[in-house]
């Protein structure tokens, strides 16, 4: 039989129609019995003196060639002939289980239903107002909904397939699990345009058919492959693949997976009937390029295959990467990193509250002479005393506002515990949302930033996790611009105001920071500056700059959200940055990491780290331990124990609770384990970053009574005015 080598640089054309060269007819149907290698139907391969035959099926498939030399994304967010969810490919037996995955929509059985199998049209896709960038949306809730009732229909499959000796081979599928649930809480939680929604979307249909054909090889096909006496005259209704072997067309014959075989020709071949052409791949397929186009690998013109167990993992990995990132950037810079470090202009950490009210927090000002020569005299004063500063909340533990909520008892010991932290530190804080404390006292500038800060937040949460943005975690400072909300960018040309005020070194960085994060939020963001009299939404209700100022419940719960997105994505870092080459070797490991972190909030996916208060994802995880919720609260401090159980020096007598914490009813025993835990994290990330973390906190009573959904919106008069 012809090597898949020859079968590649055969020189055939890439057509549905091949050169009839062999004169094939049908020549009856057999007087014996039908094996492997005869034909229900077969064709001329059009070379090589080659022909395709299937003895289980009635039509043969588009042999799936790489065009042009190139795997790349097509327009419908799929792989063209290379989607090996949607198309049969070359069989290897490392991944059999392509060859099961489903063929079409099977809702009353065991295969996904419609929504897999549908192509997303713009009517599927909704832009809100209220979203930035503008253009970007989501996926409609009908949609959405299909997509994730399926997925989780495969998922539930999946882990209930087989028995505990095909434990190894399903890691595989859990890796898979993993990634699915990322894609979906991507499309629900993440806006993008249509067409990064619609690759993503292709993923999240892909990884479910895949995740299918796995359980429908360790339901079904595997254990018939094992019984060398079972044999079935039903073909599966599964996709199938393109084979070479004899043997191998043997074993699949008899337990029913449809198959087409390449084969030399011999009048021996029993063939009952001939087809001239091939159903075409576009009959499944859009096969015209994205544009701009993902390019997976190229082909080799030599003739070298890449070998297909190898390039499909490794293709669901980048898709997940590029469409479905959960990866966040990291705090700390790397430690190669070239880059000169920034002078910080002096007093940079003093307090806000100490800011001038109403003004820009980071415009650079010149000081009058009368003033310096003041200011010299008391240099010169004998005797004078260097005014101390501020104690600053990142690296002196203080409690919020009372009209704040307030952290768990067992977290504001462990931070208090860790007393003064160097101010500066060694490398300048940075946050992935602003830090809380920024928000206290309550006061008109504080209001400005919780009001805008509901307007840009989406924003926020988008530019961690898509790469085409720069997501870096942020310094105080711009922070404080970014909060403040003017993202004005002066034209080429034009005079900068604030240009002329900077004289010295440190104030020419700030300032040139200060421009770039204008450009972000103005260009990746196409976020108009703030206006006074603009409204926001929260809780579906449109809110104004006096709202805030006047609801505490609705500070309260925006201030939640933001203590439980620092602590998420802090931790999520911390780990990466101690775990160091574990994580940044193995990319499988990276996202099976990421779910098992999510289990200290009680939730599933790496996308967790971004609360889905829209959908009722609020909850107390740190309730008194005498509450009548304390197992679901020993449930997710367990998950705490194992995540950190991985990192140096963990305290060798917390080890015994990272399995039998959920049985633990003494109180006062449980008290004790969670003060050396959190101690212990404290101190490691206080160790690592030089600051204090940012705690969780008590949602207010209001939030656990009532979800709200949020999105943001400014007014359209705002909008015009940017323009």
């Amino acid at each position: 039989m012809p090597t898949w080598q020859e079968l590649y640089v055969a020189g055939v054309e890439d057509s549905t129609k091949p050169k009839q060269v062999l004169g094939l007819k049908p020549n009856g149907i057999g007087t014996g019995s039908f094996t492997e290698t005869d034909a229900q139907v077969a064709i001329d391969f059009g070379g090589l003196n080659a022909v395709i035959t299937s003895p289980n099926s009635f039509y043969i498939p588009q042999f799936p060639r790489i065009a042009g030399q190139r795997i790349v994304t097509r327009k419908d967010g799929f792989w063209g002939p290379q989607e090996y969810s949607k198309w049969p490919q070359q069989y290897h037996p490392d991944i059999v289980h392509h060859m099961c995955i489903p063929r079409c929509a099977d809702p009353s059985g065991f295969g996904p239903g419609y929504p897999i199998w549908q192509s997303l049209s713009p009517s599927d896709f909704e832009t809100p107002e209220n979203i930035w960038p503008r253009n970007y949306g989501y996926l409609r809730a009908r949609v959405l909904q299909g997509l994730t009732y399926e997925a989780e229909r495969a998922i539930d499959r999946f882990l209930r397939a087989g028995d505990p000796s095909v434990e190894e081979r399903k890691r595989h599928g859990y890796h898979l699990s993993n990634l699915l649930r990322n894609a979906l809480q991507r499309l629900e939680r993440i806006p993008g345009s249509f067409l990064h929604t619609v690759a993503v979307t292709a993923h999240v249909q892909r990884l479910v058919l895949e995740l299918s054909g796995f359980s429908t090889y360790l339901e079904v096909v595997r254990p018939a492959l094992r019984d060398p006496f079972h044999f079935t005259p039903v073909t599966l209704d599964v996709r199938g693949g393109f084979l070479n072997n004899a043997a191998t067309a043997s074993e699949f014959f008899r337990v029913g997976v449809p198959f087409w075989l390449f084969q030399n020709y011999t009048t021996d071949i029993c063939i009952r009937s001939v087809v001239t052409e091939f159903v075409p791949i576009s009959s499944a397929l859009e096969l015209e390029p994205a544009f701009p186009a993902l390019e997976r690998a190229k082909y080799d013109p030599t003739g070298v295959w890449q070998d297909p167990s190898k390039w499909p993992a490794p293709m669901v990995l980048h898709s997940s990467y590029l469409f479905a990132s959960a990866t966040l950037p990291r705090m700390l810079p790397p430690p190669s990193s070239s880059l000169p470090a920034i002078p910080r202009a002096s007093g940079t950490g003093e307090s806000s509250t100490k800011r001038a009210k109403g003004a820009d927090p980071e415009l650079p000002a010149k000081t009058s002479d009368k003033s310096k020569k003041k200011a010299s005299a008391r240099r010169g004063a004998r005797g004078a005393k260097k005014k101390a500063r501020d104690p600053h909340p990142a690296f002196v533990h203080a409690l919020p506002p009372p009209q704040h909520p307030q952290p768990p008892a067992p977290w504001a010991r462990a931070l208090a515990a860790v007393g003064s932290l160097p101010d500066p530190p060694t490398n300048a804080a940075v946050y992935y949302f602003p830090p809380p404390y920024l928000f206290a006292p309550d006061d008109p500038k504080s209001t400005r930033y919780l009001h805008n800060w509901i307007r840009i937040r989406t924003f926020c949460r988008q530019r961690l996790v898509d790469i085409t943005i720069d997501g870096s975690p942020m310094r105080l400072s711009e922070w404080r611009n970014a909060l403040w909300g003017d993202y004005t960018v002066p034209a080429d040309g034009d005079h900068d105001a604030t240009a002329s005020n900077v004289y010295t070194q440190a104030q020419k960085a700030a300032h040139e920071r200060k421009l770039e994060l204008r450009k972000l939020f103005a260009g990746a963001g196409s976020l108009p500056s703030y206006e006074p009299t603009c409204t926001v939404e929260w809780a579906s209700q449109v809110v104004s700059a006096s709202d805030v100022a006047a609801d505490a419940k609705l500070r309260a719960s925006v201030l939640w959200e933001l203590h439980e997105l620092n602590f998420r994505c802090e931790l999520r870092d911390l780990d990466r940055e101690i775990l160091g080459g574990v994580l940044d070797n193995n990319t499988f490991f990276q996202w099976e990491r990421g779910d098992v972190i999510a289990g200290v909030w009680g939730s599933s996916g790496a996308l967790s780290v971004f609360p889905d208060v829209e959908h009722g994802e609020v909850t107390d995880s740190w309730t008194a331990p005498s509450s009548h919720s304390w197992a679901n609260r020993r449930e997710m401090f367990e998950a705490f124990l194992v995540v950190m159980s991985r990192w140096p020096d963990f305290p060798q007598d917390l080890w015994p609770w990272c399995t039998t914490l959920t049985s633990c009813t003494d109180i006062d025993q449980f008290v004790r384990i969670e003060e050396r835990a959190l101690e212990f994290y404290v101190r490691c990330f206080a160790d690592k970053y030089g600051r204090l973390p940012i705690s969780p906190v008590h949602p207010a009573p209001s939030m656990l009574e009532h979800v709200p959904s949020s999105s943001s919106s400014c007014s359209q008069a705002a909008v015009l005015d940017a323009s």
